[in-house]
This record gives C-alpha cells, structure tokens and sequence, in this order.
C-alpha cells in the first residue's frame, strides 16, 4: 500500500504517514468541499423543516444554515476530537497519560483536522460573500476562524505534536451547539423561554468548562513544555520551525484571549437570565442589553 493509500484508505488509528504536498491539498479541498455541498442539502432540507425559511432574504437564509451547519460540525468534530484523545493508540494509552500518543499522530488525528478545516474555511467564504464584517461578533468570529485553519494547516509542516494537540483543541467546539441554537432560538422569537434560558445556561457550562478550560488545560499541561523544549532545549531544530511554532503559539494565544471575553459575554447572559428575568436577555450578542 502506497503512502497515499495508507492515509486514504487506511484504518482510524494507523500511524499518520507524511504526504506529498498534493496530498494535502486533497484533503484540504476535499474538507471545504464536503461542507459546501452539506450547505446544499441543508437548503433544501431546511425548506421541507421550516417553510418560513424559504421567505427569509439572501442574507437571513445563510445565516441560518450556518447556524445549523455549524450544528453539525460541532457534534462530529466533537466525537471526532474524543475519539482521538481517548481510543486511538492502543491499550489503555490516550493522550493524557502516554508520550508516544501524544506525538505521533495517526490517521484519525489528520482526517480531523482537515474535517473541521474544511468547516472553518467554508465558513470563512460565506461569512464574507453574504454575511460581511458590520458587528463585533462579525469581526472576532472572522478573526477565530482564520487564526484557527492557518494554525492548523500549519502543523502538518512537521506533522508532529502539532498535530495531535490541533485534534484535541477540536474538542473545544462541543460548546458551539449552544451558540448556534442560541441563534435559532432567538430567530425563532423563543427568547425568554424556559427553553432559550436554559440554553443560557448549558452554554455558559460547556462554554467556561468544555472550550475555556480545556483550552488551558491542554496548553498548561502539554503544549508549554513541549514548545519550550522545541524552542529552547532540543537541539538540531530549525529556525524556520522556530518561527512556525512561535506564530502558532501566538494564534492560539489570540484565541484563547477570544474566548474568555467570549465566556464573560455569556456570564453577563446567565446573570441577566438569573437576576433580571428571562425578558432581559434582549439579543443573540447581547449588544445593548443592560
């Protein structure tokens, strides 16, 4: 079996092999195009789903199917994300407790990042074909995506650590869910809810404890040392890997400040929710709410 053909068609957990660069251009276009096309299917299944959604302007009917796309990628990815943490090295070993599985990626780790790439690009596109960049939200969420696919593509320069610690950051979307139906909810005039406050609330737990925490965990835990043994310590690495590392450190620097402004945005929601009654979370940002 060629390289190629281990990657393609290979098992989940087999050892990731280092591909020509066509290769993951393949795997690139094959990850935006896979999302583009749901975005298809999704148009015409909305339609059977939600007949109104058929009289929304251009501009309402992509934000709404980005919104149930970004559903979709967040549940898959998700488990995609577990799977690679937990059970793709063998025995009882995982990411949390062996070295090894922690730096030799495997197929699983590749295939999911290029997954949720595929997704973050997509996004990316449509963000700026119909949707623009008028609100804050607009302008921190083109900021996260665009820091997150370069990041990610990056780590295949090496295909190393990187890689492996890009696979479990993709656990961190098991909060978006919460922000995509918080939308819909909205949209579909269900604020102040029981339904939309509890909402709220989940968000805020998977938000603080499955996106910012674990965020920080990983990086406290794992990623500090191994960059600064990379930077620092291990001899013979190149300078330019120095550089690509020092830029991926500072992205996904960038991304975890987003996300705590992002968790004390949501705070203020519970609070308003909890304190002043469920009328007074008045938006889906919660811009202008007091």
């Amino acid at each position: 079996m060629s390289t190629i053909d281990k990657m393609y068609w290979g098992s989940v957990d087999d050892i990731a092999p280092h591909l020509p660069v066509s290769g993951y251009l393949f795997l690139a276009f094959a990850g935006i195009a896979f999302f583009f096309l749901l975005h298809i299917v999704l148009h015409f299944l909305i339609k059977v789903f939600y007949p109104g959604y058929a009289k929304l302007s251009s501009h309402d009917m992509h934000e709404y199917r980005m919104q149930v796309n970004g559903i979709v990628h967040a549940l898959l990815a998700s488990f995609f994300a577990l799977y690679c943490i937990l059970w793709t090295c063998p025995g009882d070993k995982n990411f949390f407790n062996d070295k090894e599985c922690r730096e030799i990626p495997r197929n699983c780790h590749v295939w999911t990042i290029f997954f949720t790439n595929g997704y973050l690009v997509s996004d990316l596109v449509l963000i700026l074909s119909y949707l623009g960049l008028k609100t804050p939200m607009d302008k921190q969420t083109f900021t996260h995506h665009v820091v997150a696919f370069i990041t990610y593509y990056l780590a295949f320069w090496k295909q190393d650590f990187t890689v492996t610690l890009g696979a479990a950051f993709i656990l961190l979307e098991i909060s978006t869910p919460f922000v995509c139906l918080r939308w819909l909810f909205f949209h579909h005039s269900l604020k102040g809810s029981i339904v939309q406050n509890c909402n709220t609330i989940l968000l805020f737990i998977f938000f603080f404890f499955g996106r910012v925490c674990l965020q920080v965990f990983l990086i406290y835990m794992y990623a500090s040392d191994w960059l600064t043994n990379m930077l620092f310590e291990k001899e013979g690495v190149e300078t330019l890997y120095k550089v690509i590392l020092i830029e991926m450190a500072i992205a996904v620097s960038i991304n975890v400040v987003l996300n705590f402004y992002w968790a004390y945005l949501i705070l203020l929601g519970v609070y308003r929710v909890l304190c002043k009654g469920p009328g007074a979370d008045k938006s889906f940002t919660g811009d202008g709410d007091d």
